[in-house]
């Protein structure tokens, strides 16, 4: 490997040919000398480090035929000098951080065949002086910045082979004069801002192999002379502004290998007719809103290894013809099928993922799976099947994903999926699972999301969760676990999500944040279960802590001021910390039927107010005291909760005038002037039993033994943006 520079005595070498200096580390500019160096017939410096401009002195060299100078890191604009090489052939300068425009001087290339500029930054139209190339056979200007229309003289380059525009910023049609490349075989006009119809001449144009046409606004039909095209490949369409129904004629592409028609509004069914592409090896049709039953002559199709027909609105049960002995990746979800899963299916050993979700199947999971040594991913969730989890399928060594989410399987999960070594996400949520979760779970060390919510699992939480070093997800909420949370998710480093709300767990959290540092938790609910003790300094200490949810447990004391450490918390929902029904920590006073129980008291941290990020603050129901304070100007809190605590003080003008999707600060002490009130569309804001003392009004009844004080106060309650306002009257008596 060469390093250093280009010398600038290669100037001094008359007699070049031929300079060779690709797939090195050579650094700094291309010295303007080489120009000097009269005879090169082909200089190759791709693959370097140049980190410079192209020399205009290159201009210079007219009997040179090839400049190859791709992937080293060229800048600045292409010379127009470069138009002077009356000799070349071979202009390659691919993936460079060229910028500028092609220079119109390159029309006099007349000796021209390739020309290959792709992943640039260069922008502008194509020169129209382009259609004077007419021995160009490849013309590659993928990923630039190019804008405008593509010169209808581009249809005079006879000779052209490959014409790459894909990733710019083309528009208008595709040039009529197309039509006449007969000697055409690559077009790819992918990712621009191409309109109009898609031409019905590209299905005459003979030797056209490659069609992509994709992420365009193309409009109309497809047409159906696509058809005629005898030695097309790969016909690709996706996401345009299609409609209409798929053209039988396309069956008699006999050659063709992938047919990509996804997201375009497609109606109609499947032609059976496609059941004659004998070469097809994809076939993507989803997201589209074809109708009615799958055909069975799609079982013909022998070589087909992907086939993607979900998102559209097909019916009936899956085609037990619906196999083939190269199929990879089958995916038919989300559509209306019924039936149950074909055995047929289970025969595709080289099958690698099957998607049949979001359908409406039925029957038990077929043992079957166990056959396909090579699945990776199972995506079987919002159906209807029923019965457990089957043994057998702890012999899918390879499963990489398994999703059976909003089914109605029962039973527990088996020990026997430990074997699945090779798991990295489970999805079991809402379905009728009970039992416990496997001790020895740990044992799926890759695993990085399990999800198994909303079913009916109970006992307590495995230790060996601590040994999945990979978990970024932990979501078990709404089952019936109980125990302390083990203080082995303290390890769990990489942990983002955090979710066991919803269960009867116990015991206090302090050692379960002990490597709070070291934690990378954003997402952390806790609500719902019967933890205690005082809620830990150390969890407001993990870096990017967002959300925090501790509501609805058995927690007291006071709340920790080190919360305004977590600078990214975006929710805070604190509501009734000690209100759990069933909290063991209550004390039963003698001979009476009274129960104290600890809550959570103190004062309100002000810092809270402060926090830069915060969103949601959900703190009712406690027994909190003190005030509030005023919060800034730019804050981005619009959920505010504070209600039934013991705050007193008047209400901040800050708080009274900011716009607030929900503002609760009902069964409170607040008193003082409240006139600033604002509230966005469908705001709600409760105050009631706030005494505003601006308002207060006492009036004296005088009698013989007695004085009484009718009290007037205002309960306001302001919903909707409408504020109604109702009277009431205490009278209270003094002595």
């Amino acid at each position: 490997m060469l390093m250093g520079s280009i010398f600038s005595e290669v100037g001094n070498l008359k007699q070049l040919e031929y300079l060779f200096l690709n797939d090195n580390f050579l650094q700094g500019p291309i010295p303007s000398e080489l120009g000097l160096a009269s005879s090169l017939v082909r200089v190759v410096i791709s693959n370097n480090e140049i980190y410079s401009s192209i020399p205009s002195a290159l201009g210079l060299l007219t009997g040179l035929q090839s400049l190859e100078c791709s992937r080293a890191h060229l800048t600045g604009v292409i010379p127009s000098e470069l138009g002077n090489l009356s000799s070349l052939v071979l202009l390659d300068m691919h993936t460079n951080e060229l910028s500028g425009i092609l220079p119109y001087e390159l029309c006099q290339l007349v000796n021209l065949e390739a020309l290959k500029a792709r992943n640039n930054m260069i922008h502008g139209t194509i020169p129209e002086c382009f259609g004077n190339l007419r021995n160009l056979e490849a013309l590659d200007l993928a990923s630039n910045t190019f804008n405008g229309t593509v010169p209808a003289s581009v249809g005079n380059i006879t000779t052209l082979q490959t014409i790459n525009l894909f990733q710019n910023e083309f528009s208008g049609f595709i040039p009529a004069k197309v039509e006449n490349l007969t000697m055409l075989r690559f077009l790819s006009l992918a990712s621009n801002e191409f309109s109009g119809v898609i031409p019905s001449y590209l299905g005459t144009l003979p030797n056209l192999q490659y069609i992509f046409i994709e992420n365009n606004r193309m409009t109309g039909s497809i047409p159906s002379e696509l058809g005629l095209s005898n030695s097309l490949i790969h016909l690709s369409m996706n996401r345009n502004n299609l409609f209409g129904t798929i053209p039988r004629s396309l069956g008699m592409l006999t050659k063709l290998r992938n047919l990509n028609v996804m997201a375009c509004s497609l109606t109609g069914t499947i032609p059976p007719e496609l059941g004659n592409l004998s070469s097809l090896i994809t076939l993507d049709f989803h997201e589209n809103s074809l109708t009615g039953t799958l055909p069975s002559e799609l079982g013909l199709l022998t070589r087909l290894g992907f086939a993607f027909l979900s998102k559209n609105n097909f019916t009936g049960t899956l085609p037990s013809t619906l196999h083939s002995p190269w199929m990879e990746f089958l995916d038919v979800g989300h559509n209306l099928l019924t039936g149950s899963l074909p055995l047929t299916l289970f025969n595709q050993s080289k099958l690698k993922g099957l998607d049949v979700a979001h359908n409406m199947l039925t029957s038990t999971l077929p043992s079957e799976f166990k056959n396909l040594k090579l699945l990776r991913n199972i995506y079987l969730e919002a159906n209807a099947f029923t019965g457990s989890l089957p043994l057998e399928w702890s012999d899918i060594s390879r499963l990489n994903y398994l999703n059976l989410h909003n089914n109605f399987l029962d039973g527990s999960i088996p020990n026997e999926y430990l074997k699945l070594t090779e798991l990295e996400e489970i999805f079991l949520y809402e379905n009728y699972l009970t039992g416990t979760i496997p001790s020895q779970i740990g044992l799926l060390s890759l695993l990085l999301n399990i999800d198994v919510h909303s079913n009916s699992l109970s006992g307590t939480i495995p230790t060996s969760f601590g040994d999945m070093a990979s978990l970024y997800y932990l979501q078990f909420h709404d089952n019936f676990l109980s125990g302390n949370i083990p203080s082995s998710l303290s390890k769990l480093s990489s942990l983002l999500v955090l979710e066991l709300q919803g269960n009867e767990l116990t015991g206090r959290l302090g050692h379960v944040f002990s490597n709070e540092k070291d934690m990378s938790i954003e997402n952390l609910d806790l609500s719902d279960n019967f933890l205690s003790g005082r809620i830990p300094d150390g969890l407001f200490d993990i870096p990017h802590l967002r959300t925090v949810a501790l509501s609805s447990n058995c927690f007291y004391n006071t709340l920790p001021n080190r919360i305004c450490n977590a600078r990214s918390l975006s929710v805070v929902s604190f509501d009734g910390l000690g209100s759990a029904d069933k909290c063991s920590d209550g004390f039963t006073v003698p001979f009476t039927k009274v129960t104290l129980r600890p809550t959570v008291d103190g004062t309100l941290p002000q810092c809270l107010f402060s926090l830069e990020n915060l969103t949601v603050l959900h703190i009712a129901g406690n027994k909190l005291s003190g005030t509030i304070s005023d919060i800034p100007p730019e804050s981005k809190l619009y959920d505010l909760s504070l209600a039934h605590n013991h705050l007193s003080g008047t209400i901040p003008v800050s708080i009274q005038r900011k716009k607030f999707d929900n503002l609760d600060l009902s069964y409170n002490k607040f008193g003082g002037l409240c006139s600033y009130l604002l509230t966005s569309d469908g705001a709600k804001i409760a105050l009631e039993e706030i005494v505003f003392l601006a308002i207060f009004l006492a009036v004296f009844l005088m009698q013989e033994d007695s004085m009484f004080f009718l009290i007037i106060y205002f309960h306001a309650e302001i919903c909707l943006g409408m504020t109604k306002i109702s009277m009431s009257i205490a009278v209270v008596a003094a002595s």
